[in-house]
């Protein structure tokens, strides 16, 4: 086993200068801030999205004015395009709860649904499906839409059986990224951001000569959050909604950032320990995946993370480095030889991070070798020529930081007869 060197040294964070546009909102603020969120049947009641659900979900609307009524319709997405789609199961009208929008924490209404397909899906995971929301008596744009994957589920209908479902890819004008602002830019599943359609057609900016392009990217996240840079000429009604999903101790969390009062613009910080839905009391995460409304690019990887661990104190995230490829165990050579040199790989760690080869020596392990790890995170171990007979211990070590963890790898023993 490795162990991790753990710290609670406070964190640095991602500087404040980053966050020169508007701060994340939450509360509402009245108008057109309605959301529907995709989600397991009996799931707490969270207000995130789930980018993969089951052949039977639930769909859930927050924050729309009482009594409102919404139209849904479902169609596929990407190579699925061309699957007819029919709801099995669940109203495609709904009429939301008789009370007053109360923020986006404010459940109206949920709907299960259970979906029939009239061909295999391309991909042996599950479908991939957008669904649409038209809700009258919305202020401003009416369209809500998120993209997302179902199953895997069997076909259980005839292909073109389904009269309200257009397998023609040149017909469906709420797919074409490049002719509706308001559209799904993305076809991952998840990887949809909820945009409101402005009414529009145009893909220019304001005061651009060039037309818009969704092909933006957007800086990796980091543990302490996520940094946007939005373009000038983003059109209006884009840039109000960031999902992240973490892989924690304590299960999955997807961190949805809704922006209530409008759209961020330039470079706006994400903090994910400060948001409502950050389970309190986690030591270890992994952010995994990263939708930005606006940006056809949806970040994934993985990036790994620690805190303290402590419910009782703010969480202060370092990120989680890791020695990989070093030989462990014990290995035999012969006097007035050396050990094989190792290539080993350091994750999470930039050009320049040392790496310190120790040996056991009278009850404490002492740095014999420093190397310096490649921009990649590698870098070459090498040992001395032993010229006396005996057993030999060492270790690889990357030293704590106020944003790392360190690592100490498990112990090579070298014999030498």
């Amino acid at each position: 086993m490795r162990a991790r060197l753990l710290s609670a040294a406070t964190a640095v964070a991602l500087p404040a200068l980053l966050a020169l546009g508007a701060t994340p909102a939450i509360a509402d603020a009245g108008g057109n801030n309605g959301t529907i969120k995709v989600a397991e049947v009996g799931a707490p009641d969270s207000n995130a999205n789930n980018p993969k659900v089951g052949c039977t979900f639930a769909l859930r609307w927050y924050n729309f004015d009482a009594k409102a009524s919404s139209t849904v319709t479902f169609a596929g997405q990407g190579a699925d395009r061309g699957v007819a789609i029919t709801v099995a199961s669940g109203s495609t009208s709904v009429t939301m709860e008789d009370d007053a929008a109360k923020g986006n924490t404010d459940l109206d209404h949920e709907e299960t649904y259970t979906l029939s397909f009239s061909a295999p899906a391309s991909d042996s995971n599950g479908y991939l499906v957008k669904v649409t929301a038209v809700t009258t008596g919305s202020k401003g744009a009416s369209s809500k839409f998120k993209v997302f994957s179902v199953g895997p589920c069997a076909p259980t209908t005839d292909p073109g059986t389904d009269p309200g479902t257009d397998p023609d890819p040149g017909t469906d004008p709420g797919t074409d990224p490049g002719t509706d602002p308001g559209t799904d830019p993305g076809t991952d599943p998840g990887t949809d951001p909820e945009t409101e359609t402005p009414g529009g057609p145009t893909e220019t900016g304001p005061g651009s000569t060039t037309p818009f392009t969704w092909e933006w990217k957007y800086a990796a996240p980091t543990c302490s959050g996520l940094s946007v840079a939005y373009p000038d000429d983003i059109p209006s009604g884009q840039a109000n909604d960031v999902n992240v999903r973490l892989e924690t101790d304590h299960g999955q969390v997807t961190l949805n950032f809704h922006n209530n009062t409008g759209t961020w613009s330039g470079t706006t910080l994400f903090p994910f320990t400060t948001h409502p839905s950050w389970p309190a009391g986690v030591a270890s995460y992994d952010i995994t995946w990263v939708q930005v409304g606006g940006t056809n690019y949806h970040w994934q990887g993985k990036v790994s993370c620690a805190t303290d661990g402590d419910a009782s104190t703010p969480d202060q995230p370092k990120l989680v480095s890791e020695i990989n490829s070093f030989t462990d165990g014990t290995l035999t050579v012969r006097r007035g030889s050396t050990a094989p040199a190792d290539t080993v790989e350091v994750e999470q760690a930039g050009a320049g991070e040392t790496v310190d080869l120790e040996q056991y020596v009278d009850g404490a392990w002492t740095v014999c070798k420093t190397f310096t790890t490649t921009s990649r995170g590698t870098t070459r171990v090498t040992y001395p020529r032993f010229t006396k007979r005996g057993s030999y211990l060492y270790r690889l070590t990357t030293s704590q930081t106020l944003t790392s963890t360190g690592d100490a790898t498990d112990t090579l023993t070298i014999r030498v007869r």
